[in-house]
């Protein structure tokens, strides 16, 4: 969320977007990656520079770089990143073989898959002034997850899943005291990572679903 600040003088906060243009200098042996297609190599006997196309305008917490000497990272934490041009994802939200995968497989690496790149319009392209509006840019995204997966393999029932694993899910957590509302003001910029959690998700989701069906699909896709 706050990391770009660690590597780069930058105002880290979602509001404030920029172009960047980047240059990296690696280990020959090492693969380097970003966002944008690569421009220039320049070579020297031990190292290489490698310069990327600028960016579009966007936040800093969706900036990424990847660079190493493997074609993948055992131990990533997250089930997936939505950077902006390149998503990265763990090895089970991403791989899975039809026929041999079970169905909740399945469904799963859809909606994930289909989570992700919803972020390209909510969270990367309309962005949050402030972590404080988090479950508008997570649940959004996790609601058009489950409508694409919809309309996209239909044969997956998939609303049924999001009664159980949103809906239910959001329901139980949101009786505990531990509960919060899924608006919650952040102070600083450390807080944000608190809120990334199911409530966010599940229950932001579960609202917009909500307030789709009282609204209805006319609205949703605009009135002459």
């Amino acid at each position: 969320t706050t990391n770009a600040r660690m590597a780069l003088p930058c105002f880290d906060e979602p509001e404030f977007k920029a172009v960047f243009t980047l240059s990296i200098i690696t280990r020959k042996n090492q693969t380097d990656i970003c966002k944008t297609e690569t421009w220039l190599n320049e070579n020297n006997d031990d190292f290489v520079m490698t310069s990327f196309e600028p960016t579009p305008p966007m936040s800093t917490y969706l900036l990424a770089i990847v660079v190493g000497e493997y074609d993948y990272i055992e131990d990533f934490s997250s089930t997936a990143m939505e950077n902006w041009g390149l998503v990265i994802f763990r090895e089970t939200a991403l791989l899975a073989t039809e026929g041999i995968s079970s169905t909740n497989i399945l469904n799963r690496v859809a909606v994930v898959v289909a989570h992700e790149i919803a972020h390209t319009w909510f969270g990367n392209l309309v962005t949050m002034d402030w972590w404080t509006y988090l479950w508008l840019n997570e649940g959004f995204a996790t609601w058009i997850s489950y409508l694409c997966v919809d309309n996209i393999f239909p044969e997956y029932d998939i609303w049924s899943q999001f009664q159980i694993n949103e809906i239910s899910v959001a329901m139980n957590l949101d009786s505990l005291q531990s509960s919060h509302p899924i608006e919650i003001e952040i102070g600083a910029p450390s807080e944000a990572d608190e809120i990334f959690d199911k409530i966010s998700y599940a229950k932001g989701s579960s609202i917009i679903s909500y307030l789709y069906e009282y609204i209805g699909d006319t609205v949703n896709h605009g009135i002459p």
